[in-house]
């Protein structure tokens, strides 16, 4: 298992959204610690498309919906719109916190490039 892969990595990576809940109640891992690639499971959730995941996570109080992975700088926002995955991108649009301005380091993209 990469380093930092973490019980609530796998849940999002793999879309295995009944387990969530328990795993986040557990406070073992940090909502918004990163694996080894520097991604958070909103990160994974956003880029494999796994929407009730993401929905699930955003309701969690201390979560950054602006997380950036330290690969190439990239948002929930910024996998979600480059996945296409239309509702993920609607849902955090929902929110007040979401920073559609927040480019990448890789070619200083913003998520609606």
């Amino acid at each position: 298992m990469p380093k930092g892969f973490t019980g609530l990595h796998g849940a999002a990576f793999h879309g295995i959204g009944k387990i969530v809940p328990a795993l986040s109640a557990t406070k073992e891992w940090s909502i918004n610690g990163s694996d080894n690639m520097g991604r958070a499971a909103l990160l994974w959730a956003a880029i494999r498309g796994h929407k009730d995941i993401v929905r699930q996570l955003l309701l969690l109080k201390d979560i950054d919906p602006n997380a950036k992975d330290t690969e190439h700088g990239r948002t929930p926002l910024c996998l979600a719109a480059q996945g296409r995955h239309e509702r993920i991108v609607r849902m955090l649009f929902e929110r007040e916190d979401i920073n559609a301005n927040t480019a990448n380091t890789c070619y200083s993209q913003t998520p609606l490039w």
